[in-house]
């Protein structure tokens, strides 16, 4: 896993809860061994939480 890698992934990771980092970890291998041609980016420098609403 070394093509296609966003540094600021790593980065935004590393900030992440002690707990959820592995399974962030985890989670990246997994997709791009799924999918080798994907390419990482992280737009307005956060992930996006997403809300349901009624």
């Amino acid at each position: 896993m070394t093509a296609n890698l966003d540094p600021r992934f790593d980065a935004y990771i590393g900030r992440s809860a002690s707990f959820a980092q592995p399974v962030l970890r985890e989670l990246r291998a997994r997709v791009h061994r799924a999918c080798p041609g994907a390419v990482e980016t992280l737009k307005w420098g956060k992930s996006r939480n997403w809300k349901y609403r009624r």
